[in-house]
């Protein structure tokens, strides 16, 4: 197990890293810890899985999908739990192995969505490090003019995620977060990522807000690219406490013109009555 508590130290250390990013390597630990779990039997191996879970979700507390994904992970576990140990971890195995690679598909169907929604010749502008704005980019590469990329401070996220859009070929600005208002003017649409997306608000890096709100000054569409498993309740949802600089902030859903998601683009992560999204197209 202590190699475990070096992957979670990890985990915890890394604040550039997307969401996307992150749950790979979650599900990676999960998968090391059914690899090399050496109780005596499953009563033992769900008692062990719920103290790492903990955790997994404490390293990462603003990321929705990582508690999203503890979860699921804890309850198949528990519905496997009658099984022999060996069968276990060999279930369990397979199913991570199974919502890894269900994790690619959902982002080249992000991207697909996503690719609909510019125009020829876009002037895009984004924040931070996103793995689900990445693969939309790339989907869309032949529709896309320029993209401008805030440095995204305290960490500067968005200046290696410039670097990364200049070397595919897109023309590229890194620009500082207190003038993104000013380049706003000259785009046709602003796209996000986000790390919890709740009814009433989503979390994403300190500067999301300011990028939101000059959107709708200046009437410009402004899209969160987000697969469904950072959909959570805001009763469940915990927003972490911050040290300063803080790196997180709650961004209203009201200032959002859709969310890009690989069920369709849909306009609320989640209605007050829980029954579900309403679809945009």
């Amino acid at each position: 197990m202590q190699n475990l508590a070096r992957e979670i130290k990890k985990l915890e250390s890394d604040r550039k890293s997307g969401a996307f990013i992150l749950t790979d390597k979650v599900l990676d630990i999960y998968s090391d810890f059914f690899k090399n779990f050496d109780g005596s039997d499953c009563r033992e191996m769900c008692r062990s899985l719920e103290e790492l879970s903990v955790k997994v979700i404490h390293s990462q507390a603003a990321m929705a999908p990582i508690l999203n994904i503890s979860n699921i992970i804890l309850d198949k576990t528990t519905s496997f739990s009658k099984s022999s140990l060996s069968q276990l971890k060999k279930r369990m195995l397979n199913y991570i192995s199974l919502m890894k690679k269900e994790r690619k598909m959902t982002l080249n169907k992000i991207g697909i969505y996503g690719k609909k929604i510019l125009k020829h010749r876009t002037v895009l502008m984004t924040h931070s490090n996103s793995s689900a704005v990445w693969q939309i980019i790339k989907s869309a590469h032949s529709k896309i003019d320029r993209i401008y990329v805030t440095r995204s401070e305290p960490l500067g996220e968005g200046v290696k995620f410039g670097k990364k859009i200049e070397q595919s070929g897109i023309s590229v600005g890194v620009i500082y977060d207190s003038s993104a208002a000013s380049y706003l003017p000259l785009c046709d649409v602003v796209i996000v990522g986000g790390d919890a997306l709740t009814e009433e608000y989503f979390v994403n890096k300190v500067g999301t807000l300011n990028l939101a709100l000059g959107s709708n000054y200046f009437k410009i569409p402004f899209y969160v690219a987000s697969d469904s498993l950072k959909i959570i309740s805001k009763d469940v949802y915990k927003f972490p406490q911050q040290n300063k600089p803080p790196l997180f902030e709650k961004i209203p859903i009201d200032l959002v013109s859709g969310i890009i998601t690989e069920e369709g683009i849909i306009k609320y992560p989640l209605k007050p009555s829980m029954n579900g999204n309403e679809k945009l197209e």
